[in-house]
C-alpha cells in the first residue's frame, strides 16, 4: 500500500475576499486548530501538509500540531503571501495558489503519489476509512462530479501532484467568482482534461463525510444523520454506475 499525504489548505487573513462570510482571523485560526487535531487522530495518516497563503505566522499552529500528533505523521507547515489574486478573483483562485505552492515546496514530494486535498477547516467523519481505501487506489484525480459533470466538489478531492501541475494549476486564470466561474468548475475541467489526455478519473472510494463551519456561509454543516445517509446512498449509486463494465 502506498503512502498518502493530506493537504490542508488555509487562509487565515481573508481580508476582503468576496463571497466569504467567516472572515475573522482568530476564528479561522481556531477552525484550523480544530481540523488539524482531527486529522492527527486519524490512523493511516502518513503526512500532513498545512499550507497557508496570507502570510500569517504559523508557529503556534505548528507547535500545537506537534503536541497533538498522536499517529506520528510527518508534519509539513508552509506559508506564503500569495493571496492578492483571491481578493480580485475569489477564494478558488487563492486555493490554486496554495495547491501550487504546496506541490513546489513540500520536501521530497512524489509527483505520482495521490494527495488528499481538504479545505483546511474541515474534518471527515470517516477519515480513517477514506485514507485506508485511498492508499490502495491508483489514478490521477478522484473527486465527486455534479451538475451534468460541469462541477466538482473542491472541498475534498485526491490528485497526484503531476496531474495538479499539468491539469489544474494552468486553469487558475479562468477562475472568477464574480462572473460565476468557480474552482468547482475548474476542477471538473481538470477531470475532463485528464481523461482526454489519457489519464484516469474516478469517484473517491467512499463518500467523505466532511463537516465543520462553511467559510462561504458561516454556518455549520455535516451534522444531519439524514443528509449523511443520503450522501452515502448517492455515492454508492455513482460508484456502481461508473464502475459498471459492459
Amino acid at each position: 500500500m502506498s503512502k498518502l499525504a493530506v493537504l490542508l489548505t488555509a487562509t487565515i487573513r481573508c481580508e476582503d475576499i468576496p463571497f466569504v462570510e467567516r472572515k475573522d482571523a482568530e476564528l479561522r485560526e481556531a477552525d484550523y486548530r480544530w481540523a488539524i487535531r482531527g486529522w492527527l487522530e486519524t490512523k493511516g495518516l502518513d503526512t500532513l501538509i498545512f499550507c497557508e497563503n496570507s502570510g500569517a505566522p504559523l508557529d503556534a499552529l505548528r507547535e500545537y500540531a506537534a503536541k497533538e500528533n498522536r499517529v506520528g505523521a510527518n508534519l509539513v507547515f508552509l506559508s506564503c503571501n500569495r493571496n492578492s489574486g483571491a481578493r480580485a478573483f475569489g477564494k478558488g483562485y487563492g486555493e490554486i495558489e496554495i495547491i501550487s505552492h504546496a506541490i513546489e515546496h513540500t520536501p521530497d514530494i512524489d509527483l505520482h503519489r495521490l494527495i488528499l486535498k481538504v479545505t483546511g477547516r474541515y474534518r471527515a467523519r470517516n477519515a480513517e476509512r477514506l485514507l485506508r481505501e485511498l492508499r490502495s487506489m491508483h489514478g490521477d484525480i478522484l473527486c465527486s462530479l455534479r451538475l451534468n459533470l460541469a462541477a466538482a466538489d473542491s472541498r475534498i478531492f485526491a490528485i497526484t501532484p503531476i496531474c495538479a501541475r499539468n491539469q489544474l494549476v494552468p486553469r487558475q486564470s479562468t477562475i472568477n467568482d464574480s462572473k460565476g466561474k468557480y474552482l468547482e468548475h475548474v476542477l471538473a475541467d481538470a477531470v475532463h482534461g485528464t481523461i482526454l489526455s489519457g489519464g484516469s478519473w474516478s469517484p473517491l472510494p467512499c463518500e467523505p463525510l466532511i463537516y465543520g463551519i462553511s467559510g462561504t456561509e458561516g454556518t455549520r454543516f455535516g451534522s444531519s444523520p439524514i443528509r449523511r445517509l443520503g450522501k452515502l446512498l448517492r455515492h454508492a449509486l455513482v460508484k456502481a454506475c461508473f464502475s459498471y463494465d459492459l
